[in-house]
């Protein structure tokens, strides 16, 4: 685990939870108006037959969830982030679970990636594997940061 687990839980806490808390604020309202929160869930189910008898078979399920985070700063500069939260559980994992623990290692500049919890047969992990900032002006588009290429 991370020392660092405290800290990604404040920044989960704050990408879920920041639309829901003081709603009066008038520095929310505005925050409102330049940011915008999408994303997705799906689950999936996943059968492997690895050989001509059906009796071998290899489940596994898998519940993967994003959310996506815009803020205008201003004219010209843009923030996103983008974050992956996913619960893996079955066979499969009992049968690699090094290759699922592992999921808490980033090899990126900056670690953001998250393993909360890993069992014989589950393992449940977070990652901010999109988080930049860009700058346009006219013809100039300047993208700095960790993105999707």
């Amino acid at each position: 685990m991370h020392g660092l687990k405290w800290v990604y839980g404040f920044i989960f806490i704050l990408f879920i939870g920041s639309p829901l808390f003081g709603q009066d604020s008038s520095w929310l309202d505005s925050l409102k108006h330049k940011t915008s929160l999408d994303g997705y869930v799906k689950y999936m189910h996943t059968v492997i037959l690895p050989g001509t008898d059906t009796t071998d078979m290899i489940t596994d399920n898998f519940i993967h969830n994003r959310l996506n985070l815009e803020w205008n700063i201003s004219k010209h500069w843009t923030f996103n982030t983008s974050m992956r939260n996913r619960l893996f559980w079955g066979e499969l994992v009992r049968l690699s679970n090094d290759a699922f623990t592992s999921l808490g290692d980033d090899p990126g500049f900056l670690d953001l990636s998250i393993l909360w919890t890993s069992g014989d047969s589950y393992a449940l992990h977070t990652i901010f594997d999109r988080m930049y900032f860009t700058y346009e002006k006219g013809k100039w588009n300047v993208t700095v940061g960790r993105h999707r290429i």
